[in-house]
Parts: C-alpha cells; structure tokens; sequence
C-alpha cells in the first residue's frame, strides 16, 4: 500500500516529464547493448513499446 501511495504522489506531481522504469530479466539483445552503452535514445519508447517490447 505504501508503494501505490508513494507512486501516486510522484505522478501527480510530475509538472513536465515523468520518466517511468523497470527491471526485465529477459531483455532483448540489442535493447540490452543499448542500455550497456548509454544509449538510450535507440530504446522503444511509448504505448507501443508496452505490447511490442515484451
């Protein structure tokens, strides 16, 4: 409950950007090279990403 209350708080006050993340043990290869070199600009981003990336 403390963790729902706590995420609450940060998303409700996010004024532009709120930048949400996750651990995932099997990660796809090239996502996981792209975070290895700080790129994470070739990462999926958006709704899209939820369905395509797991």
């Amino acid at each position: 409950m403390e963790e729902e209350r706590v995420i609450y708080v940060a998303m409700t006050r996010a004024e532009d950007t709120l930048i949400l993340s996750s651990l995932v043990e099997d990660m796809n290869q090239s996502n996981q090279i792209a975070i290895e070199h700080s790129e994470f600009e070739r990462l999926p981003k958006g709704p899209d990403c939820i369905e395509k990336c797991n």
